[in-house]
């Protein structure tokens, strides 16, 4: 508990919060509710509540990292509680970065890494074969993001201005965070690599029949 190491005398520079679970997977109507919102805590609450108790202890200039998931830009089937929760601390990410000017917030997106999370797919009582059989054949290829990436990914996140990086969403493995052209773009967007709701112009100042 972060009540328990709170000390007046002892300040932090980067918060780094990547626990996760896949659990409760399945159809949201076979789910049990309790195991859904618990999936919510774990991903998305219980992170920011740990945050929550240390922002008295930051630093002048601090970074927060979060770690986003599947579903920002899809609807993955059968692990709905997963996917709310890791596009709700997407779009905390941008929000906190606006409400505290001296903390960056970032959040990266890893890849496909090798972790325990692709076993609870795997053991998961309500998700048929054919579910699983993604993330069987992924296994089978060793088909994974080096962790070494998300590292350097991370590194790049805590040295580089919050002009740059804060508020928005990376991948580690897709995005083209060593590009200086890139990150000068960047700096002059503030709304790319966010949520938003771009792309849905038909029918502009127009009747739509």
């Amino acid at each position: 508990c972060a009540k328990n190491i709170i000390r007046n005398d002892i300040f932090w520079d980067a918060f780094i919060a990547c626990p996760g679970t896949l659990e409760p997977l399945g159809m949201f109507d076979r789910c049990h509710f309790d195991e859904w919102v618990e999936g919510i805590a774990v991903n998305f609450t219980s992170p920011l509540r740990f945050l929550h108790m240390i922002l008295k202890q930051r630093s002048k200039k601090s970074s927060v990292i979060f770690f986003a998931g599947s579903g920002s830009n899809s609807a993955p089937q059968q692990m709905s509680s997963y996917t709310i929760s890791k596009i709700a601390l997407t779009k905390a990410t941008e929000v906190f970065d606006k409400e505290f000017k001296d903390i960056k917030f970032s959040i990266v997106g890893p890849g496909w890494l090798n972790t325990k999370l692709h076993f609870e797919t795997l053991n998961a009582k309500n998700l048929s074969d054919e579910a699983k059989m993604v993330t069987k054949t992924r296994i089978a290829d060793n088909s994974f993001s080096p962790m070494s990436e998300v590292v350097s990914c991370c590194d790049w996140l805590l040295s580089a201005k919050k002009e740059v990086v804060g508020g928005r969403n990376f991948s580690s493995a897709h995005d083209r965070w060593r590009d200086v052209e890139f990150l000068s773009f960047l700096e002059k967007n503030d709304s790319f690599y966010k949520l938003r709701r771009f792309g849905n112009e038909h029918g502009k100042n127009k009747s739509i029949k």
